[in-house]
């Protein structure tokens, strides 16, 4: 099966995402960031609870069930 990965990598032209440098390794002796994310910050999926479908919240879905086959 072929997997296709639809996931982005989160940079300052996300909209919702920051990031800004805490320690260095010049200064601190090694490196560390601070993140910022809104809830809707890029690549993510919303369980039906979030909008009032159902009580489903995302932690009751397996992987499998965000699978396809190719064949449907």
């Amino acid at each position: 099966m072929k997997y296709v990965d639809l996931t982005l990598a989160y940079t300052d032209l996300i909209a919702g995402f920051g990031r800004s440098q805490v320690k260095t390794l010049e200064k601190d002796g090694w490196n560390a960031s601070q993140l910022q994310f809104y809830s809707h910050a890029g690549t993510h999926m919303d369980a039906p609870i979030h909008f009032g479908v159902n009580d489903f919240t995302i932690d009751q879905f397996e992987p499998d069930d965000f699978l396809q086959n190719g064949l449907g």
